[in-house]
């Protein structure tokens, strides 16, 4: 089975939380409002971190 590790996208922050729900479940739940939404353009805008997924 080949996998493809690649730069999460913008729009997978919902798909990235839901993740860490799974592996953490007695985490509070985070809520994407405006101040993770900028929390969030401030990661991926910076270029000393990257997200990365395995599809």
């Amino acid at each position: 089975m080949l996998q493809r590790v690649r730069k999460i996208k913008n729009h997978e922050l919902n798909q990235l939380l839901e993740l860490y729900k799974q592996l953490n479940p007695d985490d509070p739940e985070l809520i994407i409002d405006n101040e993770l939404k900028k929390i969030w353009h401030e990661i991926m805008e910076d270029p000393n971190h990257y997200c990365l997924v395995i599809e």
